[in-house]
């Protein structure tokens, strides 16, 4: 399902996998990817994904707000939705509390984040540069003998967050 073949080998030391030369979009929307592994220290497996629709993101900055939702939209894939949006949202940089937002959405082109979860995140403490990260993706997995693997075929794209009343600090003056 990838636009070519990739075949690989562990690399040491510790037995990891990457290939970065695969030109981008590595694979076509709505085709099927399939991992497959030989029997190696895991066993055979077998791992499919599907092609996911390049994520486009309505608007480029989120702001949070006390007391306010946050509204996110995102473009509608056509066809079949085997997708789904994965959201990760960071408002403390500098880990003063291990609070951070994960959504696991429909990929419906909208959702909106309840102000009463906002309020509670911005509570925890706002440090550092916010960030967010969106996902359209597929997802397949297998259990085995005590281990799990993923398989991800995904679209990825950065947010830029702000909060309000929070500045953060690139120099002396902002702080």
């Amino acid at each position: 399902g990838l636009v070519q073949l990739v075949q690989l080998r562990p690399l040491q030391p510790g037995n990891t996998y990457f290939y970065t030369r695969l030109p981008h979009p590595g694979f076509a929307p709505d085709t099927v990817v399939r991992l497959s592994s030989t029997a190696g220290y895991f066993g055979a497996l077998e791992l499919y994904g599907v092609g996911v629709h390049p994520l486009v993101l309505a608007g480029d900055l989120w702001t949070l707000a006390e007391g306010q939702p946050l509204a996110i939209e995102w473009d509608v894939p056509s066809g079949e939705l085997r997708s789904r949006i994965y959201l990760e949202l960071n408002i403390d940089q500098h880990g003063l509390t291990p609070v951070n937002l994960v959504c696991d959405l429909p990929d419906t082109g909208s959702a909106a984040i309840p102000a009463a979860i906002i309020d509670a995140l911005i509570a925890r403490g706002v440090t550092g540069f916010p960030t967010a990260r969106v996902q359209r993706r597929t997802v397949d997995a297998v259990e085995h003998d005590g281990f799990c693997a993923d398989f991800m075929v995904s679209s990825v794209r950065a947010v830029d967050v702000e909060v309000t009343g929070y500045i953060p600090c690139t120099s002396d003056a902002n702080c």
